[in-house]
């Protein structure tokens, strides 16, 4: 069996801003249509680097009053050889590892709000791989 070309060091939350504030008859409105966010990070070392996920919305709603939620998730990744192509690399960091991190960010989502008495936001499954 051939060994992996990668591995995750770890999968780190990495910020988190909740507020809930109860409003007086609100309308239903969302404010960020796109609240997924996909960043890289180098480190010195070559053949490691870092992605955060993030997901900003903010949100009021009938049942929920005014949601203002950010949460950041860092995964830290090794590579066993040098990715020698900056497009593996981009690829990577766009699909293979956002798609690592979101359960992570999903599952955190949907317990903090449901924590918080509401009824669990529950994110539905994105695909990563863009239709080019």
């Amino acid at each position: 069996m051939k060994p992996t070309a990668f591995k995750i060091e770890s999968v780190n939350l990495f910020e988190c801003d909740f507020k809930h504030l109860p409003m007086d008859e609100p309308d239903d409105e969302v404010y960020n249509e796109n609240p997924f966010n996909v960043s890289v990070e180098e480190t010195t070392e070559s053949n490691k680097f870092k992605v955060l996920f993030s997901f900003d919305q903010h949100y009021k709603g009938k049942t929920t009053g005014e949601l203002k939620i950010k949460v950041v998730f860092c995964g830290n990744f090794e590579f066993n050889e040098l990715i020698t192509s900056a497009l593996s690399k981009e690829r990577f960091c766009e699909t293979n590892a956002p798609a690592m991190i979101f359960p992570y960010l999903r599952e955190f989502i949907a317990s903090i709000t449901g924590r918080a008495g509401l009824p669990p936001l529950l994110l539905p499954p994105l695909s990563f791989v863009s239709e080019k």
